[in-house]
């Protein structure tokens, strides 16, 4: 379960905040610049619970940190990046139905 945080389009990008908020939840981040980072969210469903809540935890975080992000939760990197720069608000994929959520 990958999970990915994009600042919203009419947004000022703040990587520092952003690249704090994936560490805050994962030690394995990737960025993807200034507005976008990826983070593994696999041992988060222990602590936090179900991918719902894990995403709505994460843009809590994220909203007390002044940020204004989509998050999307998906089975791959690939495609939790472009859910996330695709739709607004929280986006959630069945690991193994990225192909039917990328396809609309």
């Amino acid at each position: 379960m990958v999970c990915c945080l994009c600042s919203e389009p009419d947004t000022r990008p703040d990587a520092d905040r952003l690249h704090g908020v994936a560490h805050a939840c994962s030690p394995r981040v990737e960025s993807h610049g200034a507005e976008a980072v990826v983070f593994d969210a696999r041992g988060l469903s222990r602590v936090c619970g179900p991918p719902d809540v894990i995403a709505r935890e994460v843009q809590q975080l994220a909203s007390a940190e002044g940020l204004q992000v989509r998050v999307a939760i998906a089975g791959s990197t690939t495609a939790a990046w472009i859910l996330a720069h695709a739709r607004p608000g929280i986006t959630l994929v069945t690991p193994g139905t990225e192909a039917a959520a990328l396809a609309g």
